[in-house]
């Protein structure tokens, strides 16, 4: 049955970044007056944009699915079709990338598909071990497909990957893990997953996430290099990917600072999960960072290498932090602990600061005057970048080496 797609007029602004590659129509006047439909036409003189509506979201109104001559009026079938086109596509990239760089997907976990990168916009799908995790960022365009693509899914990776999916979960970002088909809350039932020969325990009742970020594995590849015989701080260590991973990689100590006693423990169960890791070269520090920070500078403490990963916004159960506006005092209270030639490594986790913005506020902390950029880091091999859209650019990443003194 043909769906009757309305017409609708978008903001100039709007139209022009279509134009330009970028994939959502945010709120504005105009979005804000479009009619309930799933489906909607952008059109103008010389093109027309499909887009996807998602009426009940605070900011992106619709989302590109499309953009042609012409648009016809199309049917759920027709969608489907395009869907499991793109689906397809996205998963046999997956193989490719497998087979072409092997130990950058030594691991049970990656991306099936990446959103808007993969042309599926704002649906993410994940693969941990034998479970498949659909990441849904929108508010209502995908919840009456799942049934499609939850069954086309398990069957692409299983004739294209030759994996099996046992399991299956769904996540309304950024709420609970939810079993599927049922759609029941996820137990407490912890599993284990491989990840560049680490082991690492996982749960689905964690929170927003289980235990691992993976969009953050081909970064962690790519600074093995820096760990053999360094020292190493971690801060905001959450479940203790890197600590892992440096210490998997030559790193003679690695210092691990968190606020939560509760990631700290699950820091502490992974390492007994990999009983080839000496514990005894870890010591886990729990509480503020900055004050653990002033700690480990009154201890004299110093690193070769630093890694500082502030989550956007974190609470300490009174109040809620955003530790980007004050990373400048933070990275500057680093310095001290840092050894001549060592390497700093900072990201930041938000859309909100674009990646040109990033290096600016760096370039901006005169405490970093002294250091070099060496390295970025971003988003990689499952997790592609689409160009001309800055908010998908979310995570980034930069090495930076103090240069030596001379004395």
């Amino acid at each position: 049955m043909n769906l009757k797609i309305p017409n609708v007029t978008v903001h100039p602004a709007s139209l022009k970044y279509l134009h330009q590659g970028h994939p959502w129509v945010t709120l504005d006047s105009f979005s804000k007056k479009f009619p309930p439909n799933p489906f909607l036409i952008a059109r103008e003189a010389k093109s027309s944009f499909l887009l996807l509506h998602d009426p009940h979201h605070n900011k992106i109104k619709a989302r590109l699915w499309s953009s042609q001559t012409s648009v016809p009026v199309v049917s759920v079938e027709t969608f489907h079709t395009q869907l499991l086109d793109r689906l397809r596509a996205a998963i046999l990239k997956r193989k490719v990338l497998r087979a072409s760089h092997p130990q950058v997907f030594k691991r049970d976990n990656f991306y099936l598909f990446f959103a808007e990168a993969d042309f599926i916009p704002g649906l993410q799908g994940l693969l941990l071990g034998d479970r498949l995790i659909l990441l849904d960022f929108t508010k209502t365009i995908w919840e009456s497909h799942l049934d499609f693509i939850f069954s086309q899914v398990k069957q692409l990776a299983t004739t294209i990957l030759e994996l099996e999916i046992r399991e299956m979960f769904y996540q309304k970002r950024p709420g609970p893990f939810l079993t599927y088909p049922d759609k029941t809350p996820a137990r407490a039932n912890p599993f284990v997953i491989k990840e560049f020969d680490l082991r690492y325990n996982l749960n689905f009742t964690l929170g927003s996430d289980p235990g691992l970020y993976t969009d953050m594995s081909a970064v962690r590849f790519h600074t093995a290099p820096l760990f053999p015989q360094a020292r190493v701080l971690n801060l905001f260590s959450y479940t203790g990917a890197f600590s892992l991973f440096a210490l998997a990689h030559g790193a003679r100590q690695v210092t691990s600072v968190d606020l939560s006693p509760k990631y700290m423990a699950l820091l502490t169960e992974n390492l007994r999960l990999n009983p080839h890791l000496d514990p005894a070269k870890h010591q886990a520090l729990i509480g503020p960072v900055n004050a653990k920070v002033k700690d480990l500078e009154a201890a004299h403490a110093l690193f070769e290498v630093i890694i500082c990963d502030p989550p956007s916004a974190s609470s300490d159960g009174h109040s809620r932090h955003n530790h980007w506006k004050t990373a400048g005092e933070l990275l500057a209270s680093l310095d001290p602990l840092l050894a001549s030639g060592g390497s700093l490594v900072v990201f930041n986790n938000t859309h909100q600061i674009t990646r040109k913005k990033f290096e600016q506020d760096l370039r901006q902390i005169p405490a970093l005057k002294k250091y070099s950029m060496k390295e970025f880091y971003g988003l990689d091999f499952d997790c592609p970048r689409l160009p001309h859209f800055p908010e998908g650019d979310y995570l980034k990443g930069v090495l930076l080496k103090k240069i030596h003194s001379s004395s």
